[in-house]
């Protein structure tokens, strides 16, 4: 008898434990529609970053906010959990999220990032090919130098990280010669 309710205990705890986590649809995208559709949702992409559910996988992988797996290590939850004010946090000039819809994101987040249906990871198949962020020194056409991170290449941007972690979709065609090159070089090695 005791060895059966060991085994139900057990039983218990194990299903417990893989409550699925939260459900990007019903948990997480409301959440994003009530507060941080002005500035990430229906075509506005602020700082690069778009939340709709049509786009949402291009900010999803090695490079980009929401690291699947990786709730502590993403951009994302770094900026939903800033205390300072900085113009870092997300969501600007508010209180920021309630606790529990930090939490609903995180745990999206550690399941993966699954958009549709269970254990499915939405990453696209290119943010598989991503090359390693490239750091160094960017020159633009004014002689100006900048020291960023290069993340992707998307169209005529290139998504540079500064030091502060903020990212900046910069013109390519506003960068030098030199510069322009090392970002095509990088783009052409993730379409290999």
């Amino acid at each position: 008898m005791n060895q059966l309710l060991n085994l139900a205990s057990i039983t218990l705890v194990l299903c417990a434990s893989s409550v699925s986590a939260a459900d990007f649809k019903k948990d997480v995208l409301p959440i994003f529609e009530s507060s941080c559709a002005k500035c990430h949702m229906g075509g506005n992409s602020k700082g690069g970053l778009a939340l709709d559910p049509d786009q949402i996988a291009d900010a999803i992988g090695p490079a980009g906010s929401i690291i699947p797996s990786k709730a502590d290590a993403s951009d994302l939850i770094r900026r939903i959990t800033m205390e300072d004010g900085g113009e870092d946090v997300m969501p600007p000039k508010s209180k920021g999220l309630a606790s529990r819809d930090v939490k609903a994101i995180k745990e999206w987040i550690d399941a993966g990032a699954p958009l549709e249906g269970e254990g499915m990871v939405a990453e696209k198949p290119a943010a598989a090919k991503a090359p390693q962020p490239l750091q160094g020194q960017w020159t633009n056409v004014q002689g100006k130098t900048i020291t960023a991170t290069l993340l992707r290449v998307e169209g005529d941007k290139a998504h540079l990280q500064m030091p502060n972690g903020t990212t900046y979709p910069y013109p390519i065609g506003q960068l030098s010669p030199e510069s322009q090159a090392r970002v095509k070089e990088f783009a052409a090695s993730a379409v290999q």
